[in-house]
């Protein structure tokens, strides 16, 4: 059978209590995504990920537009902040 991959975003909770968005790219066959087992393999990720509930979930194809390409903005802005400060400084 062919996959194809589609991609999720997930609104869900951090164990910290953040709420937060994660994206995810699956690998599903026809039949498993009309039967929305993609959304049962996105939160078995996300739960051994340590996200928690509750998951609200929207694939590729049901989302709207901005929200996607909204999410990929908010990653490539995390991606290019200098890294925290994790020592203190000489002398401090």
């Amino acid at each position: 059978m062919t996959k194809r991959t589609v991609t999720i975003a997930s609104a869900c909770m951090p164990r910290q209590g953040t709420p937060t968005f994660v994206l995810q790219d699956l690998q599903v066959t026809t039949e498993e995504y009309e039967n929305g087992l993609h959304y049962a393999l996105a939160e078995d990720w996300l739960t051994d990920a340590g996200y928690d509930e509750p998951f609200v979930h929207f694939a590729d194809e049901e989302m709207p537009a901005f929200l996607l390409d909204a999410l990929k903005q908010q990653v490539a802005q995390a991606l290019s902040l200098p890294d925290p400060i994790t020592e203190p400084p000489e002398g401090a």
